[in-house]
């Protein structure tokens, strides 16, 4: 129980955040097109409220976490992307009772880029 505001503290520090990953290193191999690309992951963390239906710090729904992908591929100089795999988890068990109404949220977005 000491340890409970330690970790509120923390998932509140880090909720609003986006992180990218980007991984070049492909060994040489292409796409089914024979052209080069980059593999690229976005994950976003945000606080949602009342088991995560309404966003209070930050947005942490596919809509924002695909703005965040796009954005930072075009940032990268790549027009085109392809998404692989996307997942969205509600974290409402974390922390009962309190994780009920201030309920972290993570979405990651990972797709190839060019």
């Amino acid at each position: 129980m000491k340890r409970l505001p330690l970790l509120l503290v923390i998932v509140v520090l880090c909720t609003g955040c986006v992180f990218h990953t980007h991984c070049t290193e492909l060994n040489g191999m292409t796409d089914n097109e024979g052209q080069a690309f980059v593999h690229q992951e976005t994950s976003v963390m945000a606080i949602h409220f009342f088991f995560g239906i309404w966003a209070m710090v930050s947005d942490g729904g596919i809509q924002h976490a695909m703005d965040e992908f796009t954005a930072s591929a075009a940032e990268q100089g790549h027009t085109q992307v392809r998404i692989t795999q996307s997942s969205s988890t509600t974290w409402w068990w974390v922390f009962p009772p309190i994780s009920f109404f201030f309920t972290p949220v993570t979405t990651a977005i990972s797709g190839d880029v060019r």
